[in-house]
């Protein structure tokens, strides 16, 4: 699906030995452990990093898409998988 909207997107297989220190340091920041998949955003020079949800979290997003604007506008507090995303850089 993150490919489907034209995001760069790094995979991350935390069975592998090789990425257990990532593995740990991204399961510390969503505060979950051994539910795949999750979905993180970093910034643009690495140095911090969001957790946005697991895939349910992100299908909730990505559904909140689809409110009309006026509503949206007035509860800002929505949060959609526009916003969740507007940092991450586009594939040309």
């Amino acid at each position: 699906m993150l490919e489907s909207k034209k995001l760069e997107v790094v995979m991350l297989d935390g069975a592998l030995p090789q990425n257990v220190e990532e593995r740990n340091k991204l399961f510390s920041v969503s505060k979950l452990r051994g539910k795949y998949p999750q979905v993180f955003v970093q910034s643009e020079d690495g140095s911090e990093t969001t957790f946005v949800g697991d895939w349910d979290a992100v299908q909730e997003l990505l559904e909140c898409d689809s409110i009309d604007s006026e509503t949206l506008k007035s509860h800002p507090e929505i949060n959609t998988f526009s916003k969740a995303f507007s940092a991450v850089a586009k594939k040309e």
